[in-house]
């Protein structure tokens, strides 16, 4: 059977690589480094890979808990799932809270700006960093 010039070429590349232990370099396409790299980015996806790492490492419990049931304690996910979950919707909370999602939902936006100040609780709300943008947005709010 004979190789194609594609082939031919390819083991040639890779079997010179080998003998001259050249390392290889790769370039992200322009533009394409915020996801990675810009932590206040909407397009940053960089913490998916921790919180899927976190995702499952209760992956034996999860499985014994859709047989029987039962539930799997959120604690049991650990600090990847929580910080890699909190870095990921962070440049969220940040862009779009106070500036489109909550003035979206014009009678809690005017509420959020009146007179007496409106009261939230932050109840069991991960890092706070809704609560964070909430204040930052709307300095009036206890």
């Amino acid at each position: 059977m004979r190789a194609s010039g594609w082939s031919t070429r390819r083991r040639a590349a890779c079997s010179s690589s080998s003998r001259t232990k050249t390392p290889s370099r790769y370039r992200l396409p322009e533009g394409h480094d915020e996801a990675l790299l810009d932590s206040s980015s909407l397009s940053y996806i960089a913490p998916l890979a921790r919180s899927f790492a976190g995702a499952v490492k209760p992956l034996e419990a999860l499985l014994a808990a859709f047989r029987s049931g039962e539930g799997v304690p959120y604690a049991d996910y650990g600090d990847d799932l929580h910080e890699g979950q909190a870095a990921f919707t962070k440049p969220l909370f940040e862009n779009l809270l106070a500036k489109e999602w909550l003035p979206g939902a014009p009678e809690i936006h005017e509420r959020l700006l009146a007179d007496p100040p409106a009261r939230v609780a932050d109840v069991a709300c991960g890092q706070g960093r809704s609560s964070i943008e909430l204040a930052r947005g709307y300095p009036k709010v206890l």
